[in-house]
């Protein structure tokens, strides 16, 4: 039953369901983590179809599952999935990985800039840090430099990026966590709802 939970969870909440299958599982926890497993990478549109599922996430992450996790992402279309377990996923195949994530960044028509705000700036800054910890410094440079390039106009956004472009101005801001960035989702949602 736990093993249904965790294929059809879509809130956080139902995250808690790998840890109670886990339990109940006792011996037999290897076989029902590789039965979800299985089911996920055989029915990766329907485990990916509504966006996200953080209780098959948590359990990617927690048995360090790099493969699966990474078929999960790329049948999943939301960036925040990848965001979540880039750092599972990127050693699988770097130079894919790399590609995906330039693809995305840099295309000045999508999601990450369609909004000028505080949550977009937040979202961009995320995934620039989780570049810095995956693949380094350079590609995160490199990319932050790309951005700012794009769009001149956008302040919060430069000021932002200066650490990842070598400006020397020390970061006041706190790190952006891909909690912050969660959060900035729900806010590019309303923003959206009201234009």
């Amino acid at each position: 039953m736990y093993s249904r939970y965790i294929l059809m969870a879509r809130t956080l909440p139902e995250a808690v369901y790998v840890q109670r299958l886990r339990q109940v599982s006792g011996e037999h926890w290897q076989e029902d983590r590789d039965a979800i497993v299985d089911f996920a990478s055989r029915h990766s549109l329907e485990i990916s179809y509504g966006g996200r599922n953080p209780a098959y996430e948590r359990l990617l992450r927690e048995e360090h599952l790099a493969q699966a996790a990474a078929t999960y992402c790329r049948h999943n279309a939301n960036p925040r999935v990848l965001l979540n377990l880039f750092d599972l996923v990127a050693p699988t195949d770097p130079e894919r990985w790399k590609d995906r994530v330039r693809t995305m960044l840099l295309q000045p028509d999508s999601e990450f800039y369609r909004v000028n705000d505080d949550a977009s700036v937040r979202y961009v800054v995320a995934w620039i840090s989780r570049i810095e910890t995956v693949f380094g410094a350079e590609m995160a440079h490199e990319l932050a430099t790309q951005i700012v390039c794009m769009f001149p106009q956008r302040e919060w956004l430069h000021t932002r990026l200066l650490p990842y472009c070598g400006i020397t101005e020390s970061r006041q801001e706190p790190e952006t966590t891909v909690e912050d960035a969660d959060d900035a989702d729900g806010e590019n949602e309303e923003s959206n709802e009201q234009e």
